[in-house]
This record gives structure tokens, C-alpha cells and sequence, in this order.
């Protein structure tokens, strides 16, 4: 499953594939026509398992997660990139029907600031510290700055390390890792920002 430039990594796998006469089936979404890239190949490469969806075409078919993960098949393995709701919409999806979590895999490009961020204030409970963090920085790259010492790897929201426990204000969880329970007390500060202007960490 694919969206937009998401395309890049699942035409690799595609071409693994085929070289060991594996079966798969593409399914490729974007808001046109032309930003299917890459179509002419794809059509090549998997033929009438390629399927293509332009949600804001007259007439345009939409992606329908709910109907193509209805139901889960023994060793079949689903792959989504792209946008980072369509991965959570895929990862939610194929969980409430059922499919086991070691078969469901993801790859996304990281978080991007997005044009309505804001600065926030952060304040540090164990070290009775704030720091602000501007609109266009992470909180993460942000307390690496200011000397803070954050477990960390991925720096896209993927891997956990970075978990923090949050003591006061509201998490914009941005993370692709954490499940609903771990986000009512912690968030992952290497993507995800405040609701409102702070928050305090146990840091």
C-alpha cells in the first residue's frame, strides 16, 4: 500500500519480489492522476495485481482500507509508506480486523514542521528548567542543545527511545510507536509537540 512519494521503497520490494517469483499485489493511492508516478513501471512490474486510486478525480476511485484489510490470510504480510495518516490508518485498520502485528509493516519519511506550529515552553521537573522550543525545532534537538541528555535513535517517531513522561500539559502526538495507553502519560519528543503553549516533562 503506497501513497505519493511513498511509491519509492514499495517499487523495490516490487522488484525483489518478482525476481523470487513471489506473489504481491500494489495498491496505490494519491489525490490525482498525476501524481501517480512511476505508473507506466509499476504496470510493467505487477501487471493486473497494480491498482491506482485518485481520490479527488471526477468520478476518482478512493482507497477503501476497511474492505481490502477485511480479512487477514495465513503468511500474507502487509507494507505501507507514505503519509503519515495513511500508515496510521493501515496500522489501525489491519489491528481491528485482526491481522497479527509481526505482519503488518511500515516505513515513513519522518515529520516535517507543519505551517500552523508554534513555540511552545517546556519545563523540566527533575532540573526545574524551561526551555523554549520554536516552531520550526523539535523538543528533542531542542534539549540536545541545552545539554540534556535523551535516549534517542530514529529522531521519525518509530522507535520508543525516546519516550518521556509527560507530568503537565497536552501532547500533539505526532509518533508512529506508541500505542493509546502509553500516550496518556508519555510522548515521543523527537516528532510530537503541545496542544497548547506548555508542557512539563520528567527530564
Amino acid at each position: 500500500i503506497a501513497g505519493g512519494i511513498g511509491i519509492t521503497p514499495i517499487i523495490s520490494m516490487m522488484h525483489s519480489l518478482l525476481s523470487k517469483q513471489q506473489s504481491f499485489e500494489i495498491h496505490y493511492s494519491a489525490r490525482e492522476l498525476s501524481g501517480l508516478a512511476f505508473r507506466d513501471r509499476i504496470e510493467r512490474i505487477a501487471g493486473d495485481n497494480a491498482n491506482f486510486y485518485a481520490s479527488k478525480e471526477p468520478n476518482g476511485q478512493r482507497l477503501d482500507l476497511k474492505k481490502l484489510l477485511a480479512t487477514p490470510k495465513p503468511g500474507v504480510h502487509v507494507y505501507v509508506c507514505g503519509p503519515r495518516g495513511m500508515i496510521n490508518a493501515v496500522r489501525e485498520g489491519a489491528t481491528e480486523q485482526g491481522w497479527p502485528s509481526t505482519h503488518i509493516h511500515f516505513e515513513s519519511f519522518g515529520v516535517q514542521p507543519l505551517a500552523n506550529d508554534k513555540a511552545i515552553r517546556v519545563h523540566l521537573y527533575k532540573s526545574n528548567t524551561t526551555i523554549n522550543v520554536t516552531a520550526d525545532r523539535s523538543i528533542l534537538d531542542t534539549l540536545l542543545d541545552a545539554g540534556v541528555r535523551v535516549p534517542h535513535d530514529c529522531k521519525r517517531g518509530e522507535c520508543t527511545m525516546c519516550t518521556t513522561r509527560v507530568i503537565e500539559g497536552e501532547p500533539d502526538h505526532r509518533d508512529l510507536c506508541l500505542n493509546a495507553e502509553e500516550k496518556e502519560s508519555s510522548m515521543c519528543v523527537c516528532v510530537s509537540r503541545a496542544k497548547g503553549k506548555n508542557l512539563t516533562l520528567c527530564l
